[in-house]
Protein backbone atom coordinates (compact mmCIF):
# COMPACT_ATOMS: atom_id res chain seq x y z
CA UNK A 1 0.00 0.00 0.00
CA UNK A 2 2.93 2.30 0.59
CA UNK A 3 3.95 1.94 -3.04
CA UNK A 4 0.44 2.78 -4.17
CA UNK A 5 0.42 5.87 -1.96
CA UNK A 6 3.74 7.03 -3.41
CA UNK A 7 2.49 6.44 -6.94
CA UNK A 8 -0.72 8.35 -6.21
CA UNK A 9 1.30 11.26 -4.82
CA UNK A 10 3.56 11.29 -7.89
CA UNK A 11 0.52 11.21 -10.21
CA UNK A 12 -1.05 14.08 -8.30
CA UNK A 13 2.12 16.16 -8.53
CA UNK A 14 2.34 15.49 -12.27
CA UNK A 15 -1.31 16.45 -12.75
CA UNK A 16 -2.29 12.90 -13.66
CA UNK A 17 -5.08 10.77 -12.30
CA UNK A 18 -4.49 7.36 -13.83
CA UNK A 19 -7.33 5.76 -11.89
CA UNK A 20 -9.79 8.33 -13.23
CA UNK A 21 -8.52 7.77 -16.76
CA UNK A 22 -8.90 4.00 -16.41
CA UNK A 23 -12.42 4.39 -15.01
CA UNK A 24 -13.41 6.78 -17.81
CA UNK A 25 -12.06 4.41 -20.48
CA UNK A 26 -13.82 1.46 -18.87
CA UNK A 27 -17.09 3.40 -18.71
CA UNK A 28 -16.88 4.26 -22.40
CA UNK A 29 -16.01 0.70 -23.44
CA UNK A 30 -18.78 -0.75 -21.29
CA UNK A 31 -21.33 1.74 -22.64
CA UNK A 32 -20.29 0.86 -26.19
CA UNK A 33 -20.61 -2.86 -25.40
CA UNK A 34 -24.10 -2.30 -23.96
CA UNK A 35 -25.20 -0.34 -27.04
CA UNK A 36 -24.04 -3.17 -29.33
CA UNK A 37 -25.71 -5.82 -27.11
CA UNK A 38 -22.32 -7.42 -26.41
CA UNK A 39 -23.00 -7.32 -22.66
CA UNK A 40 -26.14 -7.23 -20.53
CA UNK A 41 -27.68 -3.82 -19.80
CA UNK A 42 -26.92 -4.13 -16.07
CA UNK A 43 -23.16 -4.66 -16.52
CA UNK A 44 -21.22 -1.85 -14.81
CA UNK A 45 -17.69 -0.76 -15.63
CA UNK A 46 -16.66 -0.58 -11.97
CA UNK A 47 -17.75 -4.19 -11.46
CA UNK A 48 -15.67 -5.28 -14.45
CA UNK A 49 -12.66 -3.38 -13.12
CA UNK A 50 -13.08 -5.01 -9.71
CA UNK A 51 -13.35 -8.41 -11.36
CA UNK A 52 -10.17 -7.82 -13.37
CA UNK A 53 -8.36 -6.65 -10.23
CA UNK A 54 -9.55 -9.69 -8.31
CA UNK A 55 -8.27 -12.03 -11.00
CA UNK A 56 -4.95 -10.16 -11.13
CA UNK A 57 -4.54 -10.38 -7.35
CA UNK A 58 -5.56 -14.04 -7.25
CA UNK A 59 -3.05 -15.03 -9.91
CA UNK A 60 0.02 -13.20 -8.60
CA UNK A 61 0.74 -15.97 -6.10
CA UNK A 62 -0.21 -18.82 -8.45
CA UNK A 63 2.42 -19.53 -11.12
CA UNK A 64 0.04 -21.66 -13.24
CA UNK A 65 0.14 -19.97 -16.64
CA UNK A 66 -3.52 -20.65 -17.44
CA UNK A 67 -4.99 -19.62 -14.06
CA UNK A 68 -6.04 -16.11 -15.11
CA UNK A 69 -7.70 -17.49 -18.25
CA UNK A 70 -9.54 -20.13 -16.23
CA UNK A 71 -10.79 -17.59 -13.70
CA UNK A 72 -11.94 -15.22 -16.44
CA UNK A 73 -13.73 -18.04 -18.28
CA UNK A 74 -15.39 -19.05 -15.02
CA UNK A 75 -16.57 -15.48 -14.44
CA UNK A 76 -17.87 -15.14 -17.99
CA UNK A 77 -19.65 -18.52 -18.16
CA UNK A 78 -20.71 -18.87 -14.54
CA UNK A 79 -20.55 -21.91 -12.33
CA UNK A 80 -24.01 -23.40 -12.77
CA UNK A 81 -24.76 -26.20 -15.17
CA UNK A 82 -27.19 -25.47 -17.97
CA UNK A 83 -30.84 -25.82 -16.87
Amino acid sequence: MGGAALLEAAEHEAGLDCAARIRAAAEELTARARRSDAVRPDVRADDLLDLALGIALATTADPAPDRAHRLLALALRGVRTAP
